[in-house]
């Protein structure tokens, strides 16, 4: 299987991506594999095509990707050579982008790439099926279980993603991005006080989102700790003014 990931910022309206398997030779453009995808949705995040390349002899070939307009006329052109072997691993593959290396030696690292790469697709569905399989490939590689974890809170099953998170505590009680989950998963479950005591923690270590902010300031509130959830939101707001949601929220907690 080849994974190819690009951009299409902008792209007129009505445009395509193409994405072809050519022979090594730069000169002949006879396409031995081609796929195309409407370019005009995907104006803010990559674009993700899966090109299965089973039936083809080991060599070295080139994918070309080719941005086309609604007539069909080339407005932009990239290829890369790759070569097909017979390994069953791949040694390392070649990345352009914002990740500057994959490592996949390491267990289930390419399947947390791709499964990020699918998020950002809003593919939620596919995004899944790779972070589970990343996390049973490394079940120790904390950003794949966060990861997981993450889309499960979105989707409200708060339970799958505790069993995900809450064993991490133990190994490194300090990570930022565990207890933040670990926070959100808490203050889900109406545990307001296991909530404040994650946020608070995660806090110490680096400044809470927004969002976060207001679950912790919420926490203390539902627990009657209502001048301190008034002083939470007041110094982020005193930092940054410009948070329309943590100004609702301090109008909020003062009229109760």
């Amino acid at each position: 299987m080849l994974t190819v990931m690009t951009e299409a910022l902008d792209a007129p309206e009505g445009s395509h991506v193409r994405f072809r398997v050519t022979s090594r030779d730069t000169t002949d453009t006879t396409a031995l594999l081609e796929r195309q995808v409407v370019a005009t949705g995907f104006r803010l995040a990559p674009i993700v095509q899966e090109l299965s390349l089973e039936g083809m002899d080991s060599g070295r070939y080139g994918v070309v990707v080719d941005l086309l307009d609604a007539d069909g006329m080339v407005l932009d052109s990239r290829r890369e050579a790759f070569e097909i072997t017979p390994r069953t691993a791949v040694v390392r593959p070649g990345v352009r982008g914002s990740w500057t290396e994959i490592s996949p030696e390491i267990p289930g690292m390419v399947q947390l790439a791709l499964g990020h790469q699918y998020l950002n697709l809003e593919q939620r569905d596919r995004a899944r099926e790779l972070l589970q399989a990343s996390v049973a490939a490394n079940p120790r590689m904390p950003p794949a279980r966060e990861a997981l974890a993450a889309l499960l809170l979105e989707e409200d099953e708060v339970d799958e993603a505790l069993e995900l998170i809450a064993p991490m505590r133990q190994f490194m009680p300090d990570r930022y991005e565990m207890l933040v989950l670990l926070g959100e998963a808490h203050f889900k479950q109406r545990k307001y006080a296991e909530a404040k005591e994650a946020f608070a923690q995660a806090a110490g270590t680096r400044r809470l989102e927004p969002r976060l902010i207001r679950m912790r300031a919420l926490s203390h509130a539902e627990l009657g700790e209502l001048d301190q959830a008034i002083a939470l939101v007041e110094r982020s707001l005193a930092a940054n003014p410009n948070q329309s949601d943590l100004q609702e929220l301090l109008r909020e907690l003062q009229s109760r």
